[in-house]
């Protein structure tokens, strides 16, 4: 009964793979390949985010986060604002799938947005300050070509590698006319992102594209700092994922 049981199995899952086999998908057709670089400019819009942590204060800082233990939320509202960036990249000389050509690329981008509103531990603030992020990328996109001379040619992908987050943001509850606390200092952190966009070949050689991607930079640590009457003491550390969408249009140049 086993091996008949075991024989069934195995003849039904030759039976699907026959279709596979026989379309080609996994075999590796030559296509042309080149060299490019690419320059692009946009839009960022990051999603809401609160940082956590819990009070570690040295001596000297008033209030209740003046003393150790104490949990500290800072919600940040960022406002829409820009991003802009290169890369380097090389289209690989075979597609995959039938109609999937890739792409390999190092990228250097850069975003910035200001603070457009905030809380401190849920209570009534006025914030003011912004956050930027410089990112190094290894990207993998797949453009979708249907024919060999298809000019509007879509494509997915998406990169790792790491962000610079540097944070230079003030709050003050309303007793106050100027920051008394802040969230500050610079983290190196793990990032990554997902695309879609869309080409299109003027020539040969030049291409105009259309990107949207939505991005993650993972447990961004910054500190909490209490700066009133011009002092500068450490606090908290803070810590929390950042995330959010950029909507870009950049040229494309092929060698």
């Amino acid at each position: 009964m086993s091996v008949l049981k075991y024989s069934s199995i195995a003849a039904a899952l030759s039976a699907l793979s026959l279709p596979v086999q026989a379309e080609g998908i996994f075999n590796l057709e030559p296509a042309p390949s080149s060299f490019y670089v690419s320059g692009f400019g946009g839009a960022s819009f990051l999603s809401d985010t609160n940082f956590g942590g819990v009070s570690d204060p040295v001596a000297g800082i008033p209030g209740p986060t003046g003393v150790a233990g104490v949990p500290l939320d800072v919600a940040l509202d960022y406002s829409s604002s820009y991003t802009f960036g290169g890369a380097v990249g090389y289209q690989l000389p075979f597609t995959y799938l039938g109609y999937f050509q890739p792409r390999l690329e190092l990228e250097v981008s850069y975003l910035e947005n200001d603070i457009n509103a905030g809380s401190f531990n849920g209570g009534a603030q006025t914030f003011s300050g912004d956050q930027d992020a410089l990112f190094f990328y290894l990207n993998n996109y797949s453009d979708i070509r249907f024919s060999a001379d298809q000019r509007f040619v879509p494509y997915i992908g998406g990169g790792l590698g790491i962000a610079v987050v540097n944070s230079n943001v003030g709050y003050f509850p309303a007793s106050a006319t100027a920051p008394t606390f802040g969230v500050f200092g610079e983290d190196t952190a793990f990032a990554g992102h997902f695309a879609v966009g869309a080409s299109y070949e003027l020539n040969d050689n030049i291409e105009l594209y259309s990107e949207g991607r939505y991005f993650r930079i993972q447990n961004v640590k910054l500190d909490r700092r209490f700066i009133g009457g011009g002092a500068d003491l450490f606090n908290a550390t803070l810590e929390e994922d950042i995330d959010g969408f950029t909507v870009t249009g950049g040229l494309r140049y092929r060698f």
